[in-house]
């Protein structure tokens, strides 16, 4: 069974990896939360973090670092 996506769904999905291009090239790591569910795992070399406002200010330090 073939799913097509409304246009709607279709600018949803733009509007949102655009967004995400957006924050992340502008390393507003502030706004992760705008993109992401709280359930979202980041993945890194040394272990995972949840996105949470503990992990958010903790990216912002290292950005500037």
């Amino acid at each position: 069974m073939t799913h097509m996506l409304s246009t709607d769904d279709r600018l949803q999905i733009t509007e949102t990896l655009s967004l995400h291009g957006h924050i992340l090239d502008g390393a507003h790591l502030d706004r992760l939360e705008e993109i992401f569910t709280p359930e979202v795992v980041l993945r890194r070399h040394n272990g995972c973090w949840r996105i949470s406002h503990r992990i958010v200010t903790a990216l912002n330090r290292e950005g500037k670092s």
